[in-house]
């Protein structure tokens, strides 16, 4: 049983207009098809980590498979908030960017995808 609460807390949202300019400028970039994250690390005190879901319009064009595709990212992050370390001193602030033919995707590809993009960024910070 997992004894980590699994909720998506609102603190752990990335809604900063400033500090998602400084992801999307500073950030490093990876991907794994069907997903792509953008992570930057900080020394400010805070969560351990903020996370941004992304589903991009032109890929994307309709509001409603946009919304739906934001709900399985965040369903993925609340289900697997385990593998996020946490460190004393840093903020990891993350952006899950949904690719083309996200929802042809199998679950459990995407859970793999997933948790192979968060070990690697954990390696490289």
């Amino acid at each position: 049983m997992n004894t980590i609460q699994q909720k998506l807390l609102k603190a752990r949202i990335l809604s900063n207009k400033n500090e998602i300019d400084i992801l999307f400028a500073k950030g490093k970039r990876k991907q794994k098809f069907p997903l792509a994250m953008v992570y930057y690390t900080t020394d400010n005190i805070g969560p351990s980590h903020k996370i941004l879901f992304v589903t991009p319009k032109k890929i994307f064009p309709k509001a409603v498979k946009r919304n739906l595709i934001k709900r399985q990212l965040r369903e993925l992050y609340r289900k697997n908030q385990d593998l996020f370390v946490n460190r004393e001193g840093h903020i990891l602030y993350i952006a899950i960017i949904a690719l083309a033919d996200f929802n042809k995707t199998k679950t459990d590809d995407l859970k793999l995808e997933y948790k192979n993009l968060i070990t690697s960024i954990y390696e490289n910070t």
